[in-house]
């Protein structure tokens, strides 16, 4: 086995991708798919993050010699199982409420900081966690600015509505002004032709019996027709 096949060996242990297992290295997954397909040698460098990541021992890596864990993980017995299930905190409820951040963030520096295979799988629960939250924010302001435009197409919708009502009103108050118009005028042509008919009527005069006399027929002239000759 190739120095860059026991680098997939161990990466396959843990059950992350590339990308995953690059992170507390400091390399990108390209740079993990080359060593593990030997286009990279695995220097002393490599080997020493590998090892510190994931309590693997520097000589396997390198070599493939011994074992490939720094160290055994005893199993427990079930009267030891108990004993630390008793002796951890319940947590029940508003979980947020029944523990002190500080103390939280006190154990997991000392877990991180022991260089064992607890403390890989803890930093890998962190940053799993830490994505799953920035997901959840992610969502949560999509679900906001989603609301937020409801709110505005609702706004516009009953602005337009508004609108539209204002735009009929209007459109009925120009036909009732077209029908006013329209009998303004129809008025108009009627006092044109009531002041009309007085104009004949003094040109031309009347006779006794009311009649209008034809200027053609030598009616009278306008000064000698008789007072009450007048046909108003």
């Amino acid at each position: 086995m190739t120095p860059g096949e026991r680098v997939r060996k161990i990466r396959e242990s843990v059950g992350i991708t590339q990308a995953k297992f690059g992170e507390p290295l400091g390399f990108k997954w390209y740079k993990i798919k080359d060593i593990e397909a030997g286009k990279i040698n695995v220097s002393p460098e490599i080997a020493k993050k590998l090892s510190n990541a994931y309590s693997i021992r520097f000589e396997w890596i390198l070599t493939g010699e011994g074992s490939m864990k720094t160290e055994n993980v005893r199993s427990t017995t079930s009267e030891q199982s108990a004993h630390e299930d008793s002796s951890q905190p319940v947590i029940e409820g508003n979980y947020q409420s029944r523990f002190r951040v500080s103390d939280a963030l006190t154990m997991c520096a000392r877990v991180l900081e022991s260089g064992t295979s607890y403390a890989t799988t803890l930093y890998m629960n962190i940053h799993h966690f830490d994505r799953a939250i920035s997901a959840e924010e992610r969502i949560n302001q999509v679900e906001q600015n989603q609301t937020e435009m409801e709110v505005r197409n609702q706004e516009i919708e009953a602005r337009s509505q508004s609108i539209e009502q204002q735009m009929k009103s209007m459109m009925q108050e120009m036909a009732g002004l077209k029908e006013k118009i329209a009998m303004l005028e129809e008025q108009n042509a009627n006092l044109q032709i009531q002041v009309t008919q007085p104009k004949e009527i003094i040109k031309y005069g009347t006779d006794p019996t009311g009649n209008m006399l034809d200027q053609n027929d030598g009616g009278a002239e306008i000064d000698d027709v008789p007072e009450g000759s007048w046909g108003f």
